[in-house]
């Protein structure tokens, strides 16, 4: 898809075509966001084209691990068909 400006007053901003069903085309970044034990939020990843955070999951956990020295008690993940 070409790039195209759909805000004079914010260029960056692109339209995503997800292909989801309720809504085809989003707008806005698509983050990867960690969390740790004291509450503390952690952007690691952002775009604003698409893309597919299962590639990001191996990668957070292990920063995670070598930031805390074990690995986290749980993961949240949305998974979809």
């Amino acid at each position: 898809m070409e790039k195209r400006i759909v805000s004079l007053h914010q260029p960056w901003l692109c339209p995503i075509v997800r292909g989801k069903v309720k809504v085809p085309v989003e707008f806005g970044a698509k983050l990867g966001l960690s969390m740790d034990e004291k509450g503390y939020s952690r952007i690691k990843h952002v775009s604003f084209e698409a893309y597919n955070e299962s590639g990001y999951l191996q990668e957070a956990v292990g920063r995670y691990h070598k930031r805390i020295g074990n690995y986290p008690e749980r993961v949240f993940a949305e998974w979809r068909l």
